[in-house]
């Protein structure tokens, strides 16, 4: 990736992770998972419990791969189109 584009990712990335908080939407979906996996972590300890969050960390990195493709594909788009705009409207 060449810098300009890397620097533009960066960018973005840190306007949505900026943004993400402010979201009720984001919020109570953050507040369901962690409440889950603290039920996950009561329920199934020892070897299960690892098996559970081994399977369940490379789910998450498998999503959090295309996830970032998706949005790297994006905003590429974004960039050949010439309409980007990195800064969120209020």
């Amino acid at each position: 990736m060449d810098n300009a584009l890397r620097f533009l990712t960066d960018a973005a990335l840190g306007c949505m992770r900026e943004e993400l908080p402010h979201d009720a939407d984001y919020r109570q979906c953050q507040a369901e998972g962690e409440a889950l996996w603290a039920q996950l972590r009561r329920r199934y300890q020892g070897e299960m419990g690892h098996a559970l969050l081994a399977a369940a960390d490379a789910e998450n990195a498998l999503a959090g791969f295309e996830t970032e493709r998706a949005f790297l594909m994006g905003l590429q788009l974004g960039i050949s189109m010439g309409r980007l705009d990195l800064l969120p409207e209020k």
